[in-house]
């Protein structure tokens, strides 16, 4: 999958008569808890990797970034994803195991990424592209790296580690600043406050520290988590905490205090990440459960869930003015999210939402493929891509939508009796919806 295009591309964006417009600017409204109900996925892309492991978009919302468990880190050129024109820009391949976290500097001139091979590599993008070699390599932690973040003036680097540490780095030359020593487990992740005063760190220890940056003390300690901390983020407005954990929920905190808020509850599995909205009013959430929540910042109120990932989020992101969302999945995918037309336009809503019904019903566990699955009958992916042969008089739409609200009666060959349950809890234009998904798959 490996592309190197020329180093003009790494400037990636829509020119117009007017200026430089951002890839992920063009006619998507900003997502808010009014609108979140609308959001769609706009567009999947194949990263190659069983996991995909973090995600970021470039300042400017014109790249998108992303860490893998090849030991990849890919640059998505979004005009391109959108136009369906080019996949990876190029693809950098120095590190030697799974990398945990990618950052795009505060600039954009630099991407910084973290590996279980103990290494936090800065790229200089332009150089990247050109060379696939690296600016900077730190190897000083003693374990896996498992998150990175640019401070808000980009001239220092954070870094959380399984030694139990959280480490300062300066940019310029990869000198190390300070370590950070008080977590009694696996550090998780880091997240600078928007002033660039506080450093934020989470951990196994079930506990969040906030660090003073230009003294290094420990400010606060937060436990009210019942289980590991996978992530946290500031506010825009650096008033706020959220967090994510393994206990399965979402918290807010005080960022002055370090007072809990809220919990905020509703994935079903492990929450693996967490980030606010540039304009602080939504907050977004990944978990193992496959999906991706949407919360109302203020109030707690879950208003939109998003489907479609076949295994657990690990990742997500906001773009940079607040219209799209970024995903990433143990099913090798980077999923992004927004409201309007699909990427590329060949997509309707009706076969989008359709391919989201797919995934949330289960369907595409039992009938992603022909199934092995003693009883389980052949897909439902391959009844429609054989709809039209199968009753005579009968269309590929009406075939397929019968075979699902009523299987025992209509579907083709091989299910044993029972196997596949009627989709009778489904209203028709959900049924019509996952039709039309089906289809597309011919």
């Amino acid at each position: 999958m490996k592309r190197i295009v020329t180093a003009l591309l790494v400037l990636v964006t829509v020119v117009t008569a007017g200026g430089l417009i951002p890839a992920s600017a063009q006619d998507n409204p900003v997502l808010s808890p009014a609108n979140a109900a609308q959001v769609i996925e706009l567009a999947r892309l194949e990263s190659g990797a069983a996991n995909v492991y973090s995600v970021d978009f470039s300042p400017d919302g014109t790249l998108l970034a992303a860490g893998d468990d090849y030991g990849f880190v890919e640059i998505w050129d979004l005009a391109a994803v959108r136009n369906k024109t080019d996949d990876a820009l190029v693809t950098l391949e120095q590190h030697t195991d799974f990398v945990t976290s990618v950052a795009f500097s505060p600039d954009g001139t630099q991407i910084a990424s973290a590996s279980d091979d103990q290494m936090i590599l800065i790229w200089n993008l332009a150089d990247a592209v050109l060379f696939n070699e690296p600016l900077i390599t730190i190897v000083e932690h003693n374990d896996f790296v498992t998150g990175i973040a640019y401070s808000p003036d980009g001239t220092k680097l954070a870094s959380s580690s399984n030694d139990r540490t959280v480490q300062l780095w300066n940019v310029a030359d990869g000198m190390n600043l300070i370590i950070l020593d008080g977590h009694d487990d696996y550090v998780t992740g880091v997240a600078f406050s928007p002033d660039g005063a506080t450093l934020a760190s989470c951990s196994d220890d079930l506990t969040i520290r906030l660090w003073d940056v230009a003294t290094g003390a420990n400010k606060a300690v937060l436990e009210e988590h019942e289980d590991f901390v996978t992530a946290v983020d500031f506010s825009p407005d650096g008033l706020r905490l959220v967090s994510s954990s393994d206990d399965n929920t979402v918290r807010l905190w005080d960022a002055g205090n370090g007072v809990q808020l809220a919990a905020l509850a509703g994935h079903t599995d492990f929450v693996r990440d967490v980030v606010y909205s540039p304009n602080g009013l939504l907050l977004a959430s990944a978990s193992y459960d496959n999906t991706v929540r949407l919360w109302d910042a203020t109030t707690g109120a879950n208003v939109a869930t998003l489907q479609g990932h076949e295994y657990g989020v690990n990742a997500v992101a906001f773009s940079p003015d607040g219209t799209m969302i970024a995903s990433a999945g143990g099913d090798g995918t980077i999923r992004l999210w927004g409201i309007g037309q699909p990427f590329g336009g060949e997509d309707t809503g009706s076969a989008v939402r359709g391919r989201n019904l797919f995934a949330a019903n289960g369907c595409n566990v039992c009938h992603a493929v022909e199934s092995a699955m003693p009883g389980a009958g052949p897909s439902l992916m391959g009844v429609g891509s054989r709809a039209g042969l199968r009753v005579e008089g009968v269309g590929a739409f009406d075939y397929l939508y019968n075979s699902i609200v009523d299987p025992a009666a209509f579907v083709m060959d091989g299910y044993s009796e029972g196997a596949m349950p009627a989709y009778d809890f489904l209203d028709q234009g959900d049924v019509e919806d996952m039709v039309s998904y089906l289809l597309t798959l011919q």
